[in-house]
């Protein structure tokens, strides 16, 4: 299972990412500069709202592959906390 954060314009690349097994859920979480894809690309640089998804996959990869399931936050900002994410979506 997979978090990730991402700007929701420009950029599809995720800033920050966790992987975890679906059997430690639920869970809390944190997503931070830490958690980054690469040091030149943080949550703390990026300027607007961020899109955060959770994945379930059934590959053990973070792309999203058909069968997987997910779910969507919008308009999340920087600093955020309390989110509740729910992998209601299967990838097609």
């Amino acid at each position: 299972m997979f978090i990730l954060a991402r700007p929701e314009s420009g950029s599809r690349m995720p800033l920050a990412i966790l992987q975890m097994r679906v059997g430690d859920l639920p869970r809390d979480f944190v997503l931070d500069d830490s958690s980054a894809m690469s040091p030149d690309a943080t949550l703390s640089r990026a300027g607007g709202k961020m899109r955060v998804e959770i994945r379930i996959s059934r590959s053990g990869t973070a792309a999203a592959r058909p069968g997987d399931l997910g779910g969507t936050l919008t308009g999340i900002g920087i600093q955020f906390d309390g989110l509740e994410l729910v992998a209601d979506t299967v990838v097609r």
